[in-house]
Order: C-alpha cells, then structure tokens, then sequence
C-alpha cells in the first residue's frame, strides 16, 4: 500500500490494525497459542503498528522509544490511540484526539441484567428494540471502551453514564482471525486499513525448548 500524502486525504482519520494470528504465533516462538498473546508480542507489534500508521498516512516518522511504548499520544500534531483486543493490535491517528475499540463474543448468560448493569436507558432501550442480541451488546460496549479511550479523564466506573447514542458519529468495522469474529470501533469518522502481520512483527528469535 502506497503511503498517502495528498492533501485531499491528510486530515482524515485512519485505524491500521493486524492480527497475531496461530501461524505468526508460533513462527515468534510462543509454545502455546492462547486468546491473549503474551506481551513480548503484542507490545513490540503495538509499537510497528504506531509507526507504521503515524508514517503511512500522516507523514511523521519517528523513533522515539518513550513515544512508540505509549498507547496514546501526539507527534507533530498527530494524535493516535493503540490497543489490543486478543490477537488484533490496533491504532487510530488522526489530526483530532481519536479513541479506538474493540470486542470478541463472549457468553452472556443474563443479557437484560448485564445490559442493565452497564448501560444507561437509552442504550438499554437500543438493546431492547434488538431482542437484546448480543451483537448489539458487543457493539454498544466496543463504543463505549472506544470513547472512554478518547477521553482519558474517564474511568472505567463512567461507563454507565456514557450515552452511545448521542456522540454523533462512530465508525464499525468487523473482521475475523481464526474463527472469531472481531467488532472494531473508532470514534468519529475513520477508515480502516488492514495491515499485514509481516509488516509489523517483532524480531523476536524462538525461545530454546
């Protein structure tokens, strides 16, 4: 992919994600494949992954250790957030402070009380109007995390007072890795661009058996 520098595109919003799939996996020497890689993988790819978008669509390049280790920031003028949700690595840059999400299925046994649990009425209500599907659950939470991430001065306890259906644009994205289904949420207006693992992977030598 070509890096893009025409001024028609520099002030949109782009996430670059990849996933540290089974094969790459244990091709960096993990003895066990798990959900959640360990973090001698996904810190070194988090880091690529930043560097590669901030260079890819915006032009900075830089080699800043401190910077490239952080999950969020800003490099000359251009804010990014990085995350990692299981096996995709993901990172938002974008000329406005920009939060990026994500989610996996998982069982919920009680949909309406952990809806209730989390949500506020009007997502509850969103949640109602679906049958209470977990997709739309997955979703609603993905864009909570995502706009959390945006705001910083957030915690984890405002989940229930963040109102999904007001902020006025999020973009949804769905991917899969190995049979499972990723929900990708950025806040605002982005593009999505998949990134090969190959281009991001960390030299990182097999541990002896």
């Amino acid at each position: 992919m070509n890096e893009q520098n025409d001024n028609n595109k520099i002030d949109k919003a782009y996430v670059a994600y990849t996933f540290i799939d089974e094969q790459t996996s244990k091709e960096l020497g993990d003895r066990t494949y798990t959900l959640a890689p360990n973090f001698r993988l996904t810190r070194p790819t988090r880091c690529n992954l930043i560097a590669l978008a901030l260079k890819r669509f915006f032009g900075v390049q830089t080699q800043d250790e401190q910077i490239l280790k952080s999950i969020n920031g800003c490099v000359d003028g251009v804010y990014f957030y990085a995350t990692t949700i299981e096996r995709a690595v993901m990172v938002g840059v974008s000329r406005n402070p920009i939060g990026v999400s994500g989610q996996v299925p998982f069982d919920i046994y009680e949909p309406e009380e952990y809806v209730a649990r989390y949500f506020n009425a009007a997502e509850i209500e969103q949640c109602r109007q679906n049958g209470f599907a977990d997709e739309t659950t997955y979703i609603i939470f993905a864009k909570k995390l995502a706009f959390k991430h945006k705001h910083s001065e957030r915690t984890f306890g405002d989940l229930t007072t963040m109102d999904t259906t007001e902020q006025a644009v999020y973009t949804l994205h769905k991917d899969h890795c190995d049979g499972r289904d990723y929900y990708l949420v950025a806040t605002d207006t982005a593009e999505f661009v998949k990134i090969d693992i190959q281009s991001v992977k960390p030299e990182i030598s097999k541990p002896p058996r």
